[in-house]
């Protein structure tokens, strides 16, 4: 009984690790693909009345995405306010992305509840320190002579 104890503890493990893996692997992936949708529309909403020319906003938003002076330096027309503005709109964008991780963790949760709620509840009076099941190989189980003796005498 005490080794499959272990074997018990270790599915259940790996079954977390699996699951908290995947859960990383689908958030990361949300919060990667709304960044990279959001982000154009803040740079343009930050940088509107700066001046800042429209045509060169790929470069800016590849820029803003590495985030260092040398990358921000190769942007045609750029400047300190710009870059300032560029900064927040990345702030900006990370926060829209993380309120849809949020939600999607919110949508998991609801199906965990709704799961759980579906597990029946085992019986107080079952729950006992006797165990419910006799193993083959344990006396009185189901290869036992003995056992099968008594379940023909019955």
């Amino acid at each position: 009984m005490r080794d499959c104890r272990g074997v018990a503890i270790g599915a259940l493990s790996t079954f977390r690790l699996l699951g908290g893996a995947v859960a990383t692997a689908i958030y990361s992936s949300v919060v990667t693909n709304q960044f990279a949708d959001r982000l154009p529309g803040q740079l343009q909403s930050q940088l509107a009345g700066t001046g800042f020319n429209v045509r060169d906003l790929a470069a800016l938003a590849q820029a803003a995405v590495v985030g260092t002076e040398a990358v921000y330096a190769e942007v045609p027309g750029i400047t300190e306010r710009i870059i300032a503005a560029s900064q927040l709109a990345v702030r900006l964008a990370y926060v829209e992305a993380f309120k849809v991780v949020y939600y999607t963790a919110l949508g998991f949760a609801v199906l965990a509840i709704f799961s759980a709620l579906l597990v029946p509840d085992t019986d107080p009076a079952k729950k006992t320190m006797q165990r419910a099941v006799i193993l083959e190989n344990e006396s009185g189980g189901a290869r036992d002579p003995k056992a099968l003796e008594s379940q023909e005498n019955v």
